[in-house]
C-alpha cells in the first residue's frame, strides 16, 4: 500500500474496482482547490463540474454545507452562503445570485484576469446573508450593520490570512426577488459582479479597474442569463420534494450480480450469434428478474404502493418544472443547447417511468421507500436491477442476432 508503513486495518470493498477507484480520485484531484481554504480533503466530495470552464460545486460530507469554485487566472473563488439556517425561499434566492455571480467570474474572465487580486496567488470567500435572515437570527448579529436601506445590498471585505480574503454581502432580498422576477437584461447580475469586484480593488487597488469597470457596464442591455418567473401550478404538489433514484454505486452492484448470473449459468465472456446469442441473453434476464422479485417480497405493499407512486409523481413534477423554465429561457442567452438537453432529460425520465412500470406490473411494487437509509438503498439497488435487465434487453434487440458478452 502506497506510504503506508504500520497498516492497522484493511477493508476490501467488492463492490468498487480499483480502475473506479482511481478514476474518482483523479477526478477530484483534478478540481480540488491549492489553497488549503477547505483544510481536510475527506470532508468533501465533488458534486457538480462545469465542463464550460464555470464553477466546481464541492458538498461537505459532514454538514449541510457547499462552496462554489472558481478560478481567475491565480486566485481561487469560493462562494458559499449558511445555507443550514436558511428557509427554503431564502436559500433558492441566494442560489440564485450565487450562481450569477459565479457564472460573471466564468463568462468575463478575460476582462478580469489581469487585475491584481487575480494576478496573486491565494483564496477569496465571498459570503452571501439574505437579510431576512441577519434580522431574524442572533446568530447574525455581527452582520446589523451591513443591513441594506435604500440599497440592493451592502457588503465589507477583510483579509482572513496572508493569502485569504473574505467578502461579506447581505442583500435586500424582497427587493433582489422583485429585480430578478421576469428580468430582461443582466443590470441585475453587473451590478452584483461590478461591487464585488470594487470590494476587491479596495483590498488590492489596481489602476485598469476604472476601465475594466467601464467595459462591463456596457453588458448590462445584453440578454439576460438570470431570473426568476412564476407559473400557474395545475396540481397542488409540494415544492422540494425529495425522490429516490439509482446512483453509480447501485449500477455497480447491479453489475456484480449478473457477473455472478453468468458465472453460475456458465456464461462465458466471448463472442456469440444467432440462437446461442438469444439463449444466453435470456438466461441473465430471468435470473435478474427473479433476484429483483426475490428481494421485494421482504416490503410490505400497502406502505410501499404509495410511496412508490409518490416517487413517480415527484419525478414527474420535476421534469414539468424543468420543461416550464426551458420554456421561460427562451429569450435568455444559455451556454447549452436547449433541444439537446431537453431530449436527455426527457429521456431520462421515461428510463425512470419505465423502470417504476416495471416494478408494479411483477409485483415489485412491493418495494417500501421510508426514510429510512437503509430501505433507500435497497430500493435504489432494486431500481438499478431493472434497469440492467432493460439494458440487456435493448441490447439484445439493437445487435440483434450478434450479441457480445464481454
Amino acid at each position: 500500500m502506497g506510504r503506508g508503513i504500520n497498516p492497522t486495518f484493511i477493508l476490501l470493498d467488492p463492490h468498487w474496482g480499483s480502475n473506479f477507484r482511481y478514476k474518482s480520485l483523479k477526478q477530484f484531484w483534478a478540481v480540488y482547490p491549492k489553497d488549503a481554504f477547505l483544510e481536510n480533503p475527506r470532508g468533501w466530495k465533488v458534486e457538480s463540474v462545469d465542463s464550460r470552464g464555470g464553477p466546481v460545486v464541492f458538498k461537505s460530507r459532514t454538514f449541510f454545507g457547499y462552496y462554489r469554485l472558481v478560478r481567475v487566472n491565480k486566485a481561487e473563488l469560493f462562494i458559499q452562503t449558511p445555507a443550514e439556517y436558511q428557509t427554503r425561499e431564502q436559500g433558492g434566492l441566494t442560489d440564485t445570485l450565487m450562481d450569477s455571480l459565479a457564472d460573471s467570474f466564468g463568462v468575463y474572465r478575460a476582462n478580469i484576469e489581469n487585475l491584481v487580486f487575480a494576478s496573486e496567488p491565494g483564496s477569496v470567500l465571498i459570503i452571501f446573508f439574505p437579510m431576512s435572515l441577519v434580522g431574524s437570527n442572533a446568530r447574525f448579529k455581527h452582520l446589523l450593520h451591513l443591513l441594506p436601506t435604500d440599497e440592493l445590498w451592502k457588503m465589507d471585505i477583510a483579509r482572513l490570512k496572508s493569502t485569504q480574503k473574505g467578502v461579506r454581502i447581505v442583500f435586500n432580498d424582497t427587493a433582489v426577488s422583485e429585480r430578478l422576477m421576469d428580468a430582461s437584461d443582466r443590470s441585475l447580475q453587473i451590478e452584483l459582479f461590478v461591487d464585488v469586484l470594487r470590494e476587491l480593488n479596495h483590498s488590492v487597488p489596481d489602476e485598469n479597474f476604472p476601465a475594466v469597470s467601464a467595459q462591463l457596464e456596457v453588458e448590462k442591455s445584453k440578454p439576460n442569463r438570470f431570473r426568476r418567473f412564476a407559473r400557474e401550478k395545475r396540481i397542488s404538489f409540494p415544492e422540494f420534494t425529495h425522490h429516490i433514484k439509482a446512483e453509480a454505486r447501485d449500477f455497480k452492484l447491479a453489475d456484480k450480480e449478473i457477473a455472478k448470473i453468468a458465472n453460475a449459468k456458465d456464461v462465458a465472456p466471448g463472442d456469440y450469434d444467432g440462437r446461442e446469442a438469444k439463449e444466453k441473453i435470456n438466461v441473465l434476464i430471468s435470473e435478474l428478474v427473479k433476484i429483483v422479485e426475490a428481494r421485494v417480497c421482504e416490503f410490505n405493499i400497502a406502505e410501499a404502493i404509495p410511496a412508490f407512486i409518490t416517487n413517480v409523481d415527484s419525478l414527474t413534477h420535476e421534469l414539468q418544472e424543468d420543461e416550464a423554465r426551458t420554456e421561460n429561457s427562451l429569450d435568455q442567452e444559455v451556454d447549452y443547447v436547449r433541444e439537446v438537453e431537453a431530449e436527455k432529460r426527457k429521456s431520462e425520465y421515461l428510463h425512470l417511468l419505465h423502470e417504476h412500470q416495471f416494478c408494479i406490473s411483477t409485483r415489485s411494487a412491493t418495494i417500501s421507500i421510508t426514510t429510512s437509509s437503509l430501505q433507500h438503498c435497497k430500493s435504489r439497488t432494486i431500481l438499478s436491477s431493472v434497469r440492467s435487465t432493460w439494458k440487456i434487453s435493448a441490447n439484445a434487440l439493437l445487435n440483434g442476432v450478434d450479441n457480445r458478452l464481454r
